[in-house]
């Protein structure tokens, strides 16, 4: 499916296994997520963020009321699956690429949670005012965020301080 704006857009569904066999009501959640495939790759569902999605899926129950950050959220799959079953959702990346975190905003406004997602710009190795700002989290989400060797020392740095995020 494509808008015919160089945007491709990607349906996931996610359905309980087998609700004939155990009994209970089947259950099924959609996302939607547009991809801009000639842009950078954070633009792009790369292949864990659907793993970890399902994985999110199948823990749905534990979800609701959990305070969530995803860290690297690009195409923010795993992050609308959270929030889609009751998460307080926090998605992020980084702060000085406004299009990409335009990009987050979109796929909230598409998969109908605007003003329920909170998007912001962090970028790791750098302590900006709104990492402080967070407050307590319950989980950080991160799919296929180390990939770009460069920010290796960042991350590491960041955990080493204690004072990051980012572990």
């Amino acid at each position: 499916m494509s808008d015919g704006s160089g945007e491709k857009i990607k349906k996931f569904v996610f359905k309980t296994k087998n609700p004939i066999i155990d009994g209970s009501t089947p259950e099924t959640l959609e996302v939607i997520i547009p991809e801009l495939l000639q842009a950078s790759y954070n633009f792009y569902t790369w292949p864990s963020a659907p793993v970890l999605a399902w994985f999110l899926w199948e823990h749905r129950r534990e979800l609701p009321g959990k305070r969530v950050l995803e860290i690297g959220a690009g195409t923010s799959l795993p992050g609308i699956v959270a929030a889609k079953c009751g998460a307080e959702v926090t998605l992020s990346d980084c702060a000085s690429l406004p299009r990409s975190l335009q990009h987050c905003q979109r796929v909230c406004d598409v998969n109908g949670l605007t003003g329920r997602v909170r998007v912001i710009g962090l970028s790791w190795g750098l302590f900006l005012h709104n990492s402080f700002n967070l407050g307590p989290v319950d989980l950080i989400l991160g799919s296929d965020c180390f990939y770009e060797p460069s920010l290796f020392e960042d991350i590491l740095r960041g955990a080493q301080t204690g004072r990051s995020i980012i572990y």
